[in-house]
């Protein structure tokens, strides 16, 4: 009897959308420990990921000592993410509920088949807290897997009723519009099969409870893991992070071409930060590095390179930005709006600012997110 609990395996897998995921989940993992012998695996899912990021998984997870990494994105439709406007849902109902739930059947079913062939049973499950549609399809097909909830960056930390206490006009029309299509769809397919129960997980956000959930930075209801974060961090450090002109760095971001702030603008911007920067910690601006969001264009990543005045780390340069806060000769954090931000005060203890942007033409919430997670966790704010 004792021979077979040690020989006992434990199958854990983590459901993954991002490199920063792969991290959070092994902390989970060291947290929890285990008495069985546990074969952990990465399986990415989200079929949007960039070649680049698929790797930079891959890199990571090995270096987090997972036993392998398995790419199922080919199996979710990328219709999915198909946003049609509403007079053409309303004119082609019919057939788009016929295809939402033939192809939810088909890539469950597929989903199914391909786990058992390259795991086998499943005992446990790790998802973003905040996971989406397709998390959904993979995380249904485990039912009776142990779930546990990992977070995906700081929108985790804000509340789910920040909307409305803020009265953000953007998020509350953009919550009612989609609880509007999706209960739509949801009773049309009522109408035209005549069943509720197989669909609600389809055009409904189902219910993917989870009996625990883990963050790197202590929140009520979870359990802090941020020490097994930052222990983790270290299996990724290389010599090169300790380098000596690098005093500040500027986590960049991704700007929404619907709006008129532009990478104009958002240069002009940083170029006054480097500016006020260097005078406030004595260094040359050469000393001020900054670091392109992982899905930036090469033509955009060129412009910023010519314009900005600081160094610039290279396009492929494709660590997770959380590295780079090892670097024991780093003083400061800049940012518009970045998970990497707050982990560096709140983990790494380093001197940390959100640049605030709120008044520019941009996104009409995620810089104002941004700044309140900065006020509930004590971030300087500089406002140009």
């Amino acid at each position: 009897m004792a021979s077979d609990l040690i020989e006992k395996k434990i199958n854990r897998v983590l459901f993954c959308t991002s490199p920063l995921q792969v991290v959070n989940a092994r902390s989970a993992m060291d947290y929890m420990s285990s008495e069985g012998r546990c074969k952990d695996y990465v399986v990415i899912i989200h079929p949007l990921l960039l070649k680049s990021t698929k790797l930079m998984i891959n890199y990571t997870a090995q270096k987090m000592n997972y036993d392998k990494v398995i790419d199922l994105t080919y199996l979710v439709n990328k219709n999915n993410y198909s946003d049609a406007s509403l007079p053409n849902k309303i004119f082609n109902i019919k057939t788009i509920v016929a295809n939402k739930i033939n192809e939810y059947q088909e890539s469950s079913q597929n989903i199914v088949t391909a786990l058992q062939e390259k795991i086998g049973n499943i005992d446990i499950i790790f998802f973003r807290m905040n996971y989406d549609y397709v998390d959904s399809l993979f995380i249904n097909t485990q039912k009776y897997a142990i779930r546990y909830g990992i977070e995906d960056g700081f929108g985790d930390y804000i509340p789910n009723y920040w909307p409305f206490i803020t009265f953000n006009k953007y998020e509350i029309k953009h919550k009612i519009k989609s609880v509007f299509r999706s209960y739509s769809l949801f009773l049309a397919s009522i109408f035209f099969t005549g069943s509720w129960k197989n669909n609600i997980d389809i055009f409904i956000k189902p219910g993917c409870n989870y009996k625990c959930s883990y963050t790197n930075i202590g929140i009520k209801k979870a359990i802090y893991v941020g020490d097994y974060f930052k222990k983790n961090i270290l299996k990724l450090d290389t010599k090169l992070l300790h380098h000596r002109k690098i005093k500040v760095i500027i986590i960049g971001t991704l700007l929404d071409s619907r709006f008129r702030l532009n990478i104009d603008r958002e240069v002009e911007i940083y170029n006054i930060i480097i500016k006020l920067t260097s005078k406030k910690y004595g260094i040359d601006s050469s000393e001020i590095w900054y670091k392109s969001h992982p899905r930036l264009s090469y033509e955009d990543w060129e412009f910023k390179k010519k314009n900005l005045h600081c160094s610039t780390y290279s396009y492929q340069h494709n660590t997770i930005a959380e590295v780079e806060l090892l670097n024991k000769n780093l003083r400061a954090v800049y940012s518009l709006n970045s998970t990497t931000l707050f982990y560096a005060k709140k983990i790494f203890d380093l001197d940390s600012y959100l640049i605030d942007i709120r008044d520019e033409d941009c996104h009409p919430s995620a810089y104002k997110k941004a700044y309140y997670l900065a006020n509930q966790f004590d971030i300087t704010t500089i406002h140009i």
